[in-house]
């Protein structure tokens, strides 16, 4: 699981050359625009916020290594809601799944009175 793995693939082609086409893939980006379309940004920042660890300072690889774990355990809980418990089931469904349309955005913080 990686978040943006766009981005990320370029270096690991390069540090894994051929090997990486037999290490199976997830952009967890890509995965929390189809999961949680009500959230207004899928960046790492705001999908960390949004499952309760807040992803402050500077951007250094240990914080956003836990931020991406974090992510992705609640994304796991989500699929497996939706009987997606296998990587071959979740690649299925990530290739024919539409990008749903979200009427409202959704916070999590309380609103000000």
């Amino acid at each position: 699981a990686i978040h943006y793995a766009q981005f990320e693939k370029p270096f690991l082609q390069d540090l894994l050359g051929e090997r990486l086409s037999s290490i199976p893939v997830i952009c967890t980006q890509q995965l929390s625009k189809l999961l949680l379309p009500e959230l207004p940004s899928p960046n790492i920042r705001a999908v960390a916020g949004f499952f309760g660890q807040p992803l402050t300072g500077l951007n250094r690889a240990g914080p956003f290594t836990a931020a991406t774990v974090h992510i992705w355990r609640g994304l796991c809980e989500r699929l497996q809601a939706q009987s997606l418990k296998d990587y071959q089931s979740l690649h299925a469904w990530m290739q024919s799944a539409e990008k749903p349309k979200s009427t409202r955005y959704a916070y999590r913080i309380e609103q000000l009175k």
